[in-house]
Parts: structure tokens; sequence; C-alpha cells
């Protein structure tokens, strides 16, 4: 018998529960043994594979942005160097920042806000012009050849600012336009200076005129100074486009003394007065001489053009469009007086087909709408005249200077006309 502490001391032995042994392991074939070695040895040699491949792609990749930033610091490097050396090279008239007087500073017309404002205007002045070329140049654009620059000296650092810097440091004279404006006996006045061209005033009367309508006036009149003394070929057809009588003539004779380089541009200048003039004959002459000495000028061609047009030698006209074209196909003006010559001819089929080439080359040129328009006018195409009136007036083409002639006057009074004209003539 045992005692009861052995008994307890005994591990006790549930005789119900039987005892699982592991499943006898399972004996592979020859067949199956190799290939599950041949199996891991592959997905060794794979994997050691594709991570050589990785740490290769990785090491190209890496030699590729390597080579990718060198060419890029070289781009970069040569570019500044390049506007650099072009920049000290320019012969570009350069616009600093205007005096003010204190005042004017505190009520916002800082100095190179007047010199913004002027941009404006110069911008303005050139959308206006319509000739090839004004068409190919682009104020403020250095790329496009312009022959002034707004860039204002002085605020902050800039690019420009370190040229002009390193211009002065060389000894490169720049061609500059300053300005300044003073307040003396209740008359505001505008010093414009242009180098080597001397200095003018602009004044106006501050009894008669609010500071800021003062203020304007004499920078419209700054920026046509400097437009007549920077461009003076884009000036003439601004001229010529505001109607301003004998500033043509006065601006061609200054060209053919100070600048007769662009003489033949001189001689269209005067033709432009002389026809601001109707004074027809002289204008012809002067496109004759400024041929002479450019016989591929289309501007001139396209002149001449107008001239005979205008004297219903329409078959004349047609010729000397067609020769404007041919010096440059890419003048779109004499296309659009060729198209209007056949609308004025009664050739509607044809002068739609000549305006809708324009629109294809050009869709935002304005002035082929106002001939299609025109054209379905009298075709009495209504809807078709309401389309292209409206584009013509969206891109500012001034329909209401010629509600007196023929085929617009007979819209006059009709409600759907009077309100697309009053809605784009307030804009």
């Amino acid at each position: 018998m045992l005692d009861e502490e052995e008994y307890i001391a005994k591990p006790q032995i549930d005789l119900t529960k039987k005892e699982v042994s592991p499943p006898p392991t399972a004996k592979l074939s020859w067949r199956q043994g190799s290939w599950l070695k041949t199996k891991q040895l592959w997905s060794f040699l794979f994997g050691s594979v594709l991570w050589l491949q990785i740490i290769r792609f990785e090491r190209r990749m890496t030699a590729f942005l390597r080579i990718v930033v060198a060419f890029a610091t070289i781009f970069v490097t040569f570019w500044i160097f390049h506007f650099i050396y072009k920049e000290l090279k320019s012969n570009d008239f350069l616009i600093t920042n205007f005096d003010v007087p204190e005042e004017f500073e505190k009520q916002g017309y800082k100095g190179h806000v007047l010199v913004n404002k002027i941009s404006i205007h110069l911008d303005a002045m050139k959308k206006m012009t319509r000739s090839s070329y004004a068409e190919n140049r682009k104020y403020n654009d250095k790329e496009a050849g312009s022959t002034v620059s707004v860039e204002v000296v002085g605020m902050g650092i800039t690019l420009q600012s370190i040229i002009e810097q390193l211009r002065q440091s060389l000894g490169i004279e720049r061609k500059t336009i300053k300005g300044y404006v003073t307040v003396h006996d209740k008359k505001l006045q505008l010093t414009v200076t242009i180098s080597k061209r001397g200095a003018e005033v602009f004044e106006e009367n501050l009894d008669s005129l609010n500071q800021y309508d003062a203020l304007e006036k004499v920078l419209a009149q700054a920026s046509e100074l400097i437009l007549q003394n920077t461009d003076p070929i884009v000036m003439m057809n601004y001229y010529f486009q505001t109607k301003k009588k004998g500033k043509n003539v006065e601006l061609a004779k200054y060209l053919l003394v100070h600048e007769p380089q662009y003489s033949q541009w001189a001689y269209l200048s005067w033709a432009s007065g002389l026809r601001l003039e109707n004074d027809n004959d002289g204008a012809i002459e002067m496109l004759k001489r400024s041929l002479e000495v450019d016989s591929t000028l289309s501007d001139s061609w396209n002149s001449w053009g107008s001239i005979l047009r205008n004297q219903k030698k329409y078959d004349e006209a047609i010729v000397k469009y067609q020769k404007a074209i041919a010096c440059n196909p890419e003048y779109l003006l004499p296309y659009n007086n060729l198209a209007f010559v056949h609308f004025l001819k009664g050739e509607y089929d044809i002068s739609i087909a000549k305006a809708k080439e324009i629109v294809a080359k050009n869709e935002e040129f304005g002035y082929p709408y106002s001939i299609l328009a025109q054209c379905y006018a009298k075709q009495n195409k209504e809807e078709l005249f309401y389309k292209n009136l409206e584009i013509a007036l969206k891109y500012k083409v001034p329909v209401w200077t010629w509600l007196k002639t023929d085929p617009w006057n007979k819209y006059v009074g009709q409600e759907r006309f009077d309100k697309l004209i009053q809605k784009y003539r307030l804009d």
C-alpha cells in the first residue's frame, strides 16, 4: 500500500487519452527529389540574377541622372552667358524707373507704375497698326526684335539689374529713356529724356484737369514720343490709323534725313499722309519711290491697291493686292483687301471663299468676318450675317464706323442689330 503522500506525488495518468504519434515522413522518389532540388536551385539562381539586375539598373539610373544633371547644368550656364552676352551687345532702349514727387508715391503713383503705364500705351499703339512690319514685332519681347525694353532697373535684384551693373563696370553705354515728374504753379510736367535725342517736356494745367487725368494725358503724349524715336515705322502706321494729318509727312521727312536706311518706309509714310489729304496722285508717286528702293515692300503694293480700290478701279487694285501677297504671304491685310474688292464687284461667292481662307490662316483676325457678314447680308442669309457680325465685333472690328454704308445701313434701327452694336461698342 502506498501512503497518501507517495500517492499524491506520483503523476496522474489519463488512461482514456490516446497518445498521438507524428505522421511518418513521406519518402520521395528519386525523380521527385531531383525535381525539388532543381527547382530550389533555379529559384536561388533566378533570385540572385534578379537582385544583380536591380543593382545594375540602380547604378545605370544613377549614372544616367548624373549625365542629365551635367548636361542641364551646361545648358543653363550656356543660356545665362548667351543671354548676358546678347544683352551686353543689345542696342535696345531701356526705360528706367521714373522719378516722381513724394506726394505721388504716397498715392500709389510710383516710378515703376508710370513705366508700366507707358508700356501699356506702347502695346496699345502697336496693336492699332496693321503693317507687315508691325505684325512681326512685339513690344517687351527681345526675341521678336523689340527696340524698347520696359524692364525697371532698380526694382529688386533681377538679372536685368545685374546686367546693367555689369554694363557700367565695363563702360558699355546703354541707350536709355528716363523721366521725372514735377508739379509747379498748378502745372504737372513730365520731362522725358531719350539718349542722344535730348529732352522734351509735356505739361498739363491742373486747374482744368485733376491730377490723375493730367498724369494719364502726359504719359500718353510721352508714349508717342518714345515710339516715334524708337520705332518710327510702327509710329507711321499709328498716325495713319488715327488719321493724324500732317504727322505722317513730318515723320517721313525725319526718317529721310536721320534714318535713311528706312527710306522705303519714309516714302510709304509720306504717301499715307497724302492719302489722308485725299491727294491720291501724290500718294501714288511716293509709293513708286518707295518701291524703287524696295520692290518687295508688301505694304506699298497694298497701299497702292487701296487707292485704286477707292477710285473703283477694282481689277487694277486686284493686281496690286496680289503683288503684295506674293511679296509677303504671311501678311494678312492684302488678303482681306482682295476679298473686299470681290465683294465690291458683287462676286460674293469668291469673296466668301477668300475670307474663309484668311480665317483658316488666323481665326482671331476680325476683318474677314465683317466681309463674310456683308456677303451674307447681300445674299439675305440673316443668321449667317449675325453670326459673323458678332465674331467681327468680338475681335474689335469697328463696324459702327460703317453704319452709313451699304449693306450695314439697312440693319440700322433693327433691335437685334442695334443691341449687338451697342454691346460691343461700349466694350
